[in-house]
């Protein structure tokens, strides 16, 4: 087979396919929350009533903030279903406190982790020991938000706290922090920072503790309580000795499991032989892990590189086998930093530029949608999925004032996003069927490249992506005539991407040198029906 150059065959053979999934987000409500200083939200969890408990840092003690206890506090507020403060506390001392992570404890309360450099004050929270530069800060709320106790631990190096746990059967708490301290608290410090597990008890005694990893750096940043009563822990190595038995260069994602005793169980890395940068891991609804973050590699697990530092997902089985990857970019460097899984077992995911994206239980984008700038600057930071279907995310925005501007806790709910009612029949579309959880149609029309994408959107869906043999059997098997499927190098000259920033993992391009030839040019695909095969093609004639 040829490349197509002629207008007559651009004009007159070329449809699309569009496949329908789930609706993009809209807002149900934006709320800004502090005073005259500077506040940014950290994290937030669903509660049992219905609405959400959020932690912030605050430098404020005016506005929707009652007190301040110097430079940056925790600040702890209690929300209703529409985001309004039922109750808000603020924790701290006299010189800088970060709240990391909160967990719901069996009695209705809060268990809260985070980090101090302060130390006891004639006011504020912070008592007892203090024990070098930053320690990690544990409090225990009651229902109302009120501070039963709190506890400073670690050693004299830098110290913070990530995650926190509830520890079922024998009660009490885990959490893990990064850590450089080699006394105290902690007993044995493996280099340069180590992830170190605590388990503690109901009042916050140390029951058991381990550091973990090797002469490098570790970074913990989630705990997921297995079945059997353990705990995974997921994070970063950059070490290739001590706790890791193999490294695949730069920096690895990193999971292991611990005991109730703190010891590690197994470990395993994954990653290639670039950086590759964890911030996210959850236990998904088959019984696997979904781990996100960011990736310069494209080699032993990860599939490929689209730019300098892509945004990259590796889902594992419940044996903690590589089941897929993906990979998203547009050459500039972006982490996914927070997922969510739905209901339906997608994937709600959360990048470093703020977008947000649904993936499908494979990997392939459903959509990207970027948060409307309706402030001067903005950024998330968590996210929680919600009873009907949407989720909520909390962050920071910079809210102009009449001079200048401010910095506040910016909290969004966003509505359902379930899958849209996809019509047995679309006016303008015949029905090829189904495939794989979506559903295709032909327009009865004929148009240009970027005009049949613009119809695409218009109408709920995207141009076809193509990922297996068998998706592409299935398309060629329903046409008679040559369409535009979602696949283009208009971003990049020779750099063929799909619609949905999917990698070009399956590869049917029939390969020529036209598109590479005509640099001044849009260069699109398509599919022939005799053969399936891949096609590029020049749509100058249709601009």
């Amino acid at each position: 087979s040829t490349p197509l150059y002629s207008s007559a065959a651009s004009d007159v053979y070329k449809r699309q396919i569009s496949n329908f999934g789930f609706a993009q987000p809209s807002i149900a409500w934006e709320k800004t929350f502090g005073g005259s200083n500077a506040e940014q939200g950290q994290f937030i969890k669903a509660t049992p009533d219905g609405g959400f408990i959020a932690g912030s840092y605050s430098y404020s003690s005016d506005g929707d903030v009652l007190v301040n206890y110097g430079g940056s506090d925790w600040w702890i507020t209690k929300h209703d279903s529409d985001g309004n403060i039922e109750w808000q506390n603020n924790l701290g001392g006299g010189i800088q406190d970060f709240p990391q992570s909160i967990e719901i404890t069996p009695d209705g309360g809060y268990i809260v982790i985070g980090s101090t450099l302060s130390t006891v004050q004639p006011s504020g929270n912070v008592g007892g020991t203090t024990y070098g530069s930053w320690d990690v800060w544990v409090i225990k709320l009651d229902i109302t938000g009120s501070v039963e106790w709190e506890k400073n631990y670690g050693g004299s190096g830098t110290d913070y706290g990530f995650d926190i746990k509830n520890v079922e059967g024998i009660g009490g708490y885990m959490f893990v922090a990064h850590s450089t301290s080699n006394d105290f608290d902690i007993n044995d410090n493996d280099g340069d920072q180590d992830i170190w597990v605590v388990f503690i008890s109901e009042t916050g005694a140390i029951l058991s503790e381990k550091t973990h990893g090797g002469s490098e750096f570790e970074n913990a940043e989630k705990i997921i309580g297995l079945d059997n009563g353990f705990f995974l822990i997921a994070g970063t190595t950059a070490s290739n000795d001590g706790d890791i038995s193999v490294s695949k260069g730069g920096a690895d994602f990193w999971i292991f499991e611990v005991s109730l005793q703190a010891d590690l169980l197994w470990e395993k890395t994954f990653g290639g032989s670039g950086s590759d940068l964890l911030k996210d891991c959850i236990l998904t609804n088959d019984g696997g892990f979904l781990l996100v973050g960011g990736s310069a590699s494209s080699d032993f697990d990860v599939s490929g590189n689209l730019g300098s530092f892509d945004r990259w997902m590796i889902k594992l089985d419940a044996n903690r086998e590589k089941e897929w990857d993906q990979n998203f970019g547009n050459f500039s460097n972006n982490k996914f930093t927070d997922v969510v899984q739905t209901a339906n077992g997608e994937y709600l995911v959360m990048d470093e530029t703020y977008d947000i994206s649904l993936i499908d239980g494979q990997g392939n984008e459903e959509w990207s949608w970027t948060y409307p700038l309706n402030y001067d600057d903005f950024n998330f930071f968590d996210l929680i999925g919600t009873d009907n279907g949407g989720f909520t995310a909390i962050g920071m925005a910079k809210v102009p004032l009449n001079v200048g501007f401010n910095l506040e806790t910016l909290i969004v709910n966003f509505e359902s996003i379930v899958p849209t009612s996809c019509p047995d029949d679309l006016n303008g579309f015949v029905t090829l069927g189904e495939f794989n959880g979506s559903k295709y149609f032909l327009s009865e029309g004929t148009s240009g490249a970027p005009a049949a994408q613009d119809v695409a959107d218009a109408n709920g869906g995207f141009l076809a992506v193509i990922n297996s043999q068998e998706e592409n059997d299935f398309i060629q098997q329903n046409i008679s005539e040559m369409v535009y499927i979602g696949l283009n190098d208009f971003d990049s000259e020779g750099n063929l991407v799909w619609v949905n920033g999917d990698l070009l993992d399956f590869d049917n391009v029939n390969p020529c040198g036209f598109c590479n030839e005509n640099s001044d040019e849009q260069d699109f695909v398509i599919i022939q029906p005799w053969d399936g095969c891949l096609l590029y093609t020049s749509d100058a004639a249709d601009e």
